[in-house]
């Protein structure tokens, strides 16, 4: 007879994975087997900040995958950075002595696709909401916040010759 009512606690789950100890130029480093999912998000926000805001407001797809090794490595190991370590040099050093292989064969696949699927599913997103018509609406309101729509204050900003300029390219981009 099948029990209708199991309880979490009766499964018996086993709460932490063991983590796996590679050898990296002779010294032992700690890689994670498991983070816990408020780790993950957290892992995922570090890195998305990290390429966010540039000056195109696009993802360059080599920053993306620099700031995600980088994170990667910080979340799953036990080795430390320098804080003011640059993320090109660092991650030239970890691919070039292939550290950054080492560790990311030794996490598992599934968490570790687990966090590349969050990554690239933020990004596509964030592109799918800026090429919406809210997306789209809001960049527009962003780049034009400093109109005031009163219609005295829209004369006397159109006697400036740069605020014309910029409603008329304005009324260009609506089309």
């Amino acid at each position: 007879m099948i029990d209708s009512n199991v309880t979490f606690d009766s499964l018996k789950i086993n709460k932490s994975a063991e983590d796996k100890i590679i050898k990296i130029n002779n010294k032992e480093v700690i890689v994670k087997q498991y983070l816990p999912i408020n780790e993950k998000l957290n892992l995922i926000s570090r890195i998305l900040s990290a390429i966010s805001g540039n000056e195109y407001n696009f993802v360059n797809p080599v920053q993306l995958d620099v700031y995600t090794t980088i994170e990667v490595i910080k979340a799953y190991t036990n080795i430390d950075f320098a804080e003011d370590a640059d993320p090109a040099i660092l991650y030239d050093e970890l691919e070039q002595e292939e550290i950054a292989n080492a560790v990311i064969s030794a996490i598992p696949p599934v968490e570790y696709d687990f966090v590349m699927d969050g990554v690239q599913d933020t990004v596509a997103a964030y592109y799918a909401y800026q090429n919406s018509v809210l997306g789209i609406l809001e960049n527009v309101s962003q780049d034009y916040s400093n109109l005031n729509f009163e219609a005295s204050d829209i004369q006397k900003k159109l006697a400036d010759p740069d605020n014309l300029a910029l409603l008329k390219d304005v009324v260009k981009k609506l089309g």
